[in-house]
């Protein structure tokens, strides 16, 4: 009675226990469908503002990025102002509106721009060296054809005018210092503008181009994904020639940076470890003459795609789907983003974005859970068997109530030994029904705990005590006759007079 009266009272506790869990996940069930019902009808849009840069290709691609986001729920904004690499890198790495942008990489160290990441990398930008024809035979030679020239390195603060100066040092020509004028003339006009000048010469008079054209500087170097609308314009508006280079192994040998011999961090060089040999197909830009004439060997970089730091992971997410998984991709063609390893670090939206992708049972993790499942399976099967021989030492078997009852007939009838038992034959009966009662209701409580297996073997045990208690019984009537035989008995024996 104990027992039962505390199991009823632990049932309310555990019930409501339950029921408090039940509604709680019910709830939160119910909380999370509605959210994603809603989500449904009103697709989250997010926004970033990319710097534009004034390459001209990269202004295109930029724009075709924008116009494509838009169908991905990505709202791109971008840059009434142009920038120059470099400064488009200062932007990203500031604290302002600015959140994404096109630079080439290998210029700079990374600990200049500790706040970009690199979300990804859509190829390589090939170093585009342009001369007059006049010029092409002499420089397909050696660039030292061009001392005393006026070359174009590119834009200040950018990552082609620091790559190309470092190329014509490697040729042998000294850029202009302080003290210095320098091999050649370096005019520092951005592509953007050189360009521009080029459109205005196809309008002019023939007198006035010519002489517009003699006004162009003699050599230009630019980097630009092929093919570059600066080589086109300057090849077929004033007939310029793509220059090889020979010396393109030699140069990007030096991955350790041993060249910078400047201790001077605040001075920007070239990290040639990111500088890569690349070719530029022949003819790309003129069939007649052929522009390139054949395969034509020069250096590149990668075309990097970097992000501020803390921009929101979900809308890189958006703009990673717009560079991958769309026909974008077909004319970007990017390579695999585990293929490329920047000096930057991945941008958070770049990592999950990789783990969104991620097949769900990739080899190494087939292995792992291999092993996994293998050592729980074993270790599951141990605890079972340890279980069961627990629960086989704590089973009563039929055959232990059996000898509870053997010992008990014996008893009764004096073929055995019982300390406590009653001396008095009527005592030593009603203490052995006792104990058969008490069996019989130990054997009831041994089954309801689990510890007796099998109705049947139950129902055996109960019969087997109740058999036994009806011969005790039967033995007592038998043992004890009535008043009336008794006076029956004397009577009959009494001696005949």
């Amino acid at each position: 009675m104990i027992l039962n009266t505390r199991r009823r009272r632990g049932l309310p506790v555990v019930r409501l226990v339950s029921l408090t869990t039940l509604l709680l996940v019910g709830i939160v069930l119910f909380v999370f469908g509605l959210r994603q019902l809603l989500s449904l009808g009103h697709p989250v849009t997010y926004h970033l503002n990319l710097v534009m840069d004034n390459e001209p290709n990269r202004q295109v691609l930029a724009r075709r990025i924008a116009a494509e986001a838009r169908k991905h729920g990505l709202v791109i904004e971008l840059s009434e102002t142009t920038y120059p690499s470099l400064e488009s890198l200062k932007l990203v790495n500031t604290p302002n509106p600015i959140d994404v942008a096109l630079v080439p990489e290998g210029v700079g160290r990374p600990e200049q721009f500790p706040n970009v990441r690199r979300v990804a990398a859509l190829g390589i930008a090939p170093l585009h060296v342009l001369v007059r024809s006049e010029l092409y035979e002499s420089s397909a030679q050696s660039l030292a054809a061009l001392r005393g020239k006026r070359i174009n390195c590119g834009p200040t603060s950018s990552v082609t005018r620091v790559l190309a100066r470092d190329l014509l040092q490697f040729s042998g020509l000294r850029s202009a210092t302080v003290s210095d004028a320098g091999d050649y003339i370096d005019e520092a006009g951005s592509t953007q503008d050189l360009l521009a000048r080029l459109d205005s010469i196809k309008s002019l008079p023939a007198n006035e181009r010519v002489q517009a054209i003699a006004a162009l500087p003699d050599a230009a170097l630019f980097l630009s994904t092929p093919p570059s609308l600066l080589a086109r314009r300057l090849v077929a508006v004033a007939g310029y020639r793509m220059v090889s280079l020979p010396f393109v192994d030699a140069y990007t040998l030096d991955r350790l940076g041993l060249h910078d011999l400047q201790e001077t961090p605040d001075v920007d060089v070239v990290d040639r470890s990111s500088i890569v040999a690349t070719t530029v197909p022949s003819q790309l830009y003129s069939t007649d003459p052929p522009v390139p004439a054949t395969q034509c060997r020069t250096v590149g970089t990668w075309l990097l795609l970097v992000a501020y730091a803390p921009s929101d992971p979900e809308a890189a997410v958006r703009l990673l789907e717009v560079i991958y998984d769309s026909p974008l991709a077909g004319v970007i063609q990017p390579p695999p983003l585990s293929d490329h390893v920047s000096r930057f670090e991945s941008h958070r939206g770049t990592e999950l974005y990789l783990r969104r992708r991620r097949p769900l049972m990739t080899p190494e993790l087939m292995s792992h859970l291999g092993r996994l499942l293998g050592g729980l399976g074993a270790f599951v099967s141990g605890v079972l068997a340890l279980y069961g021989f627990l629960r086989i030492l704590q089973l009563r078997r039929f055959e232990s109530y059996y000898g509870e009852v053997r010992r008990i007939i014996q008893v009764s009838r004096g073929l055995e030994d019982d300390p406590e038992a009653p001396p008095s034959l009527d005592a030593r009966r009603a203490y052995l029904l006792d104990q058969l009662d008490n069996l019989k209701s130990e054997a009831i409580r041994d089954f309801e705990e689990g510890g007796l297996r099998g109705e049947g073997l139950l129902a055996g045990v109960i019969a087997l005590v109740n058999d036994t208690r009806s011969s005790l019984v039967m033995e007592n009537r038998i043992s004890r006759p009535s008043s009336q035989d008794r006076d029956s008995g004397l009577s009959s024996e009494q001696p005949r007079t």
